[in-house]
């Protein structure tokens, strides 16, 4: 059995140099993984290849797969995904069309409604699409859980509830990299958990993934280790939604990775209150090169109402003591949160010059699918505007759907735009803060 499984590219347009590495569809990957000894898998990128959905859907049929899986984990993938759908569909109907990923169970009942969709796998798909194949293989008796089922023209739903979580991840096979077609294409990234103990409103991590569960550190560092030994990987970076969560685990990952600090440099995801001044010395003297930390504001106001444990001067300091360490902070800000006034935003701003880094972000608050303040953005003080689009498929530069409270969506375009401004002066400032922290590991590693 031939499974393809595609991921389409993103309507957002983004700058990439050319020839640079690309970040993996870890999603999929995990799951050509998990199939591998049930079926031969082909992993389709539509990121990668930059093609068009039509002529990416042509690339593959012309494979003649047995089934199409689709990766879901955005919205503003969505558009692109269902123009493939609508085109493999009326050129070869016989094909299953799958479905998964983050926005894909969220709208599993518009998708499972449309005719290119036969099936939509909720949540964790590792257990129930491996049970699928086996299903249609004559291995099984009943279809798994966790699936919205219509194959075909019945248009009858028959539902499975979602109940296979793996409660041990290190039972999960590692990512082969060599299911891609070109694994030299791909930056080498690790998921080394899954969910986040945190509920922030724009943020659906939690209602997907449920409980934070984290790999050992042993299981992790062989990983690490193998993708450096097999690619020739120098830098590794760990796509969890957050990496602190568990303290013994990351410290049992210094100790092991401090004898390869002088060739493996590593980073990740976190927030700034379970960064802890003891572990800055650890994490730099265990190879970390790079933090990024979503402060979300500069406001001690709006920050308290986000429930976020940190001030504006601990953030400063905390980026400081990482400089220090030769540690580079990439710190992303949110502008028109729900609580945000005009003067709030001025202290973000504030805040976004005093930072001892060049990687500084500002992004527009999104209520998305599976979040809080999509769910019930009257709640929060949000208006969303008539024709408001959830798919984002006209999303762009400075796109904004919503008036709060306190600011209108013209306002906050406004702030942002005036927000970009201090982007790129930091940006500007790169070389500077790039040769700072080439001395500071240097030195540490002396």
């Amino acid at each position: 059995m031939k499974i393809a499984l595609a991921a389409a590219a993103s309507t957002y347009s983004f700058f990439q140099a050319p020839n640079a590495e690309t970040d993996p569809p870890l999603g999929i990957l995990h799951l050509a993984t998990a199939l591998k000894g049930r079926a031969e898998c082909r992993i389709f990128d539509g990121q990668l290849s930059r093609k068009t959905p039509e002529n990416l859907a042509r690339e593959i049929l012309a494979w003649q797969p047995d089934i199409i899986g689709f990766s879901v984990n955005f919205s503003t993938v969505a558009a692109n995904t269902r123009r493939m759908a609508a085109y493999i569909r009326n050129e070869a109907a016989e094909i299953p069309i799958l479905f998964g990923g983050n926005y894909a169970t969220f709208q599993a009942r518009d998708f499972i409604a449309q005719e290119y969709c036969d099936a939509v796998f909720l949540h964790e798909a590792e257990i129930s699409l491996c049970q699928y194949v086996d299903w249609l293989q004559g291995r099984r008796q009943d279809l798994p859980d966790g699936i919205l089922y219509a194959p075909g023209k019945q248009r009858e739903v028959e539902e499975r509830p979602f109940c296979g979580y793996y409660d041990d991840l290190d039972r999960l096979p590692p990512c082969d990299y060599d299911l891609f077609d070109d694994p030299a294409r791909y930056a080498k990234s690790i998921v080394s958990s899954r969910g986040c103990p945190y509920s922030c409103i724009y943020c659906s991590t939690r209602q997907m993934w449920k409980k934070w569960r984290g790999r050992s550190a042993a299981n992790v560092v062989g990983e690490m280790l193998s993708l450096h030994e097999k690619y020739g990987a120098e830098q590794i970076y760990f796509s969890d939604d957050i990496f602190i969560v568990n303290k013994k685990r990351l410290h049992e990952m210094c100790r092991a990775l401090t004898p390869h600090a002088g060739h493996l440099k590593w980073g990740f995801s976190t927030r700034l209150e379970t960064l802890h001044d003891d572990m800055i010395p650890m994490l730099a003297g265990a190879g970390v090169s790079g933090i990024f930390l979503g402060i979300e504001s500069g406001s001690d106001r709006v920050l308290s109402q986000m429930a976020r444990r940190y001030s504006q001067a601990q953030v400063i300091d905390k980026i400081d003591r990482l400089a220090d360490h030769g540690i580079t902070a990439s710190a992303s800000f949110i502008i028109g949160l729900p609580y945000e006034t005009r003067e709030d935003v001025e202290q973000t701003f504030a805040t976004m010059r005093r930072l001892r880094t060049h990687r500084v972000l500002l992004n527009i608050f999104t209520p998305l699918s599976g979040t809080d303040s999509l769910g019930a953005p009257e709640a929060f003080g949000i208006e969303l505007h008539e024709g408001f689009d959830p798919e984002r498929a006209v999303v762009g530069h400075g796109y904004v759907h919503f008036n709060t409270r306190h600011l209108s969506a013209r306002e906050i375009r406004h702030l942002w735009l005036e927000g970009q401004a201090i982007v790129l002066e930091k940006g500007r400032q790169r070389n500077a803060f790039e040769t700072e922290m080439e001395k500071k590991r240097y030195g540490m590693l002396a």
